[in-house]
């Protein structure tokens, strides 16, 4: 018998060459092909009737040494273990898994059956999109000198990485200046996304039940999130002032 006749490894496999080997030298020595005291090739040996690199065999070795599937030792040739047949004799067999089920999911994620705004990666990709930039206007260079000097200036016993009080307070005083927010710094919190931000606000503020009035047309992830939230939501129309408060008052 030889070895590398009862192997087929697939290089386009995602599980990788060496997880391959491995599972299939598993089995032949679980299913008594490669049975007790069975001298296998060295891994040099192995590798080249494999056509794969030393190390790749070399690993699948050790794992299954490390199982107790093998006994390897320094300057000689894996062996299977010699007690290998007792050892799968004497295993108990495993207990039947129970039917799978369903995770309960909770009210916020059963309220999210009824949104019906599609996902970014499910809408279709069309001009002035909202939160979807041109790619060709950012500054990739500029971006990237940042993150390097950032990522060198960084102390990494430093906790907090996202909010930390210096860019707080500097985006405190960009929204005063240009915005005319009047905040402390501790009142900002930074959010990887506005979706975020909003599936936060509606958290934190929504009682199921309330009312909440949107701009119509407006943003429909806030719609989406303040639905998730268990709100009322009422699409609220505009006109050159912005929502229509009476509109609201009447619906």
């Amino acid at each position: 018998m030889i070895l590398t006749e009862l192997i087929a490894l697939e290089r386009t496999d995602d599980a990788g060459l060496v997880a391959q080997l491995t599972h299939q030298l598993r089995d032949l020595i679980s299913g008594g092909r490669l049975r007790s005291g069975t001298v296998l090739p060295s891994s040099r040996q192995l590798a080249a009737g494999l056509a794969v690199s030393r190390n790749t065999v070399t690993h699948a070795f050790e794992q299954l040494a490390a199982e107790g599937y093998l006994h390897v030792a320094p300057r000689r040739r894996p062996v299977v273990t010699d007690d290998i047949e007792e050892r799968f004799a004497r295993a108990e067999p495993m207990p039947k898994r129970e039917a799978s089920r369903k995770p309960l999911l909770s009210p916020w994620a059963l309220q999210l059956k009824d949104v019906d705004w599609p996902l970014s990666y499910q809408a279709d990709f069309r001009p002035l999109r909202p939160g979807l930039a041109d790619a060709r206007e950012f500054p990739h260079e500029i971006w990237a000198r940042c993150l390097r000097r950032s990522a060198l200036r960084r102390r990494f016993n430093d906790q907090t990485l996202i909010n930390r009080q210096g860019l707080r307070e500097a985006l405190r005083d960009y929204l005063e200046v240009n915005r005319g927010v009047r905040a402390e710094a501790d009142q900002i919190l930074i959010l990887p996304t506005a979706q975020a931000a909003l599936t936060l606000v509606a958290a934190t503020t929504i009682v199921p039940g309330d009312t909440v009035w949107t701009e119509d047309p407006g943003y429909p992830g806030a719609a989406a999130a303040f639905r998730a939230a268990g709100a009322d939501v009422r699409g609220i129309r505009l006109d050159r002032w912005g929502m229509t408060r009476a509109r609201g008052c009447r619906s």
